[in-house]
């Protein structure tokens, strides 16, 4: 990936005075580190914003691996801890050092991920963190109104919020809608490069909005660095790359790797509706996915609004040269 790029030389802010506008150093520390967003955070803040971040990365040790590469880049560290299942004392005791946290990490389990979160909140709290980003990064739970018996990643989301909402912290949500490298991950099986085909529930001309890890990356660094999250705490920032169908999407997969793609139609919502209670108790990962193929479904969870100053100035990627890029191997993308 490049460095962030802007639309205009007048548009990329001159940072040099940022600092001294605020009493605090800005301390932040990415959790979650390893996963794909994270990654791409870490890459545009060491590559742009040494001078403005002073960043550290946290993962559980088995991932450590994973960001070794940075060590020699960060102006921070590198902390090996676990979330989820850590000791919530010595984790209070390692956020004490932060003025913001992060937080990237991404869990198939709701169960899992309701539990992570909280852990990591109940301790910033504890630690006098100033500043939180939630890992919402998704599409706009708020305005979904339906039965969420069948959406427990929606349910976690809406009670991650209900927690942040009775604490102490200042945080900031970003929505994003949906990565589009996630519905390329082979666990997602919407694409099959084996079989060659997409598989997709509804008429397939239902609007969605995506984002790629690389935009969301960008536009998360310029948030921090030129601090423009201090006007916008406890609230939630829309943004998205582009709006597009699953039809429209077949079509890219065409263009790709041949007229031969077959595309099925897999059936209705009430089609959706029973693969999911199908696969809730045997197959977590697309359990995940086809629940956000739910929402589409219904026309819900939709983004709105483009309401800062931040992401006008960032360059975007094209979504259809990501879909080119991470299909070219060979049947879609390991998680």
């Amino acid at each position: 990936m490049e460095k962030t790029q802007f639309t205009s030389s007048t548009e990329r802010k001159d940072l040099s005075g940022v600092k001294e506008k605020f009493d605090y150093d800005l301390k932040v520390l990415i959790v979650g580190a390893s996963g794909h967003l994270g990654s791409c955070i870490t890459k545009y803040l060491c590559e742009n914003h040494q001078n403005e971040v002073k960043l550290s990365l946290l993962c559980p040790e088995e991932s450590r691996n994973k960001i070794s590469l940075w060590e020699k880049k960060l102006n921070g560290q590198i902390i090996t801890f676990d979330v989820l299942n850590g000791n919530l004392d010595q984790l209070s005791q390692i956020l004490k050092d932060f003025t913001m946290v992060l937080n990237c990490m991404n869990f198939f389990d709701p169960n899992e991920e309701l539990t992570a979160e909280k852990n990591l909140i109940n301790c910033c709290v504890k630690a006098g963190v100033r500043f939180y980003i939630p890992s919402d990064f998704s599409i706009d739970f708020r305005n979904i109104t339906t039965d969420l018996t069948d959406l427990p990643r929606i349910q976690v989301r809406q009670q991650v919020h209900q927690l942040l909402n009775q604490s102490s912290l200042n945080w900031v949500s970003i929505l994003c809608g949906v990565f589009i490298e996630k519905l390329l991950f082979e666990d997602c099986k919407l694409i099959n490069r084996e079989k060659n085909e997409m598989n997709y529930y509804g008429t397939g001309n239902e609007e969605f909005e995506v984002c790629t890890y690389e935009d969301v990356a960008k536009f998360v660094s310029e948030l921090i660095a030129r601090r423009e999250f201090e006007k916008f705490k406890n609230q939630f920032l829309c943004i998205y790359t582009e709006r597009i169908t699953f039809r429209e999407l077949g079509n890219w997969l065409r263009d790709i790797w041949g007229h031969d793609l077959k595309i099925t139609n897999c059936g209705n919502l009430e089609d959706l509706n029973k693969r999911l209670k199908e696969v809730k108790g045997t197959d977590m990962t697309l359990y995940y996915y086809l629940q956000y193929m739910k929402v589409i479904l219904m026309g819900q969870g939709r983004l709105t609004e483009l309401d800062n100053q931040v992401w006008p100035t960032i360059s975007k990627t094209n979504v259809k040269n990501v879909v080119r890029q991470w299909t070219s191997q060979a049947q879609g993308i390991a998680v």
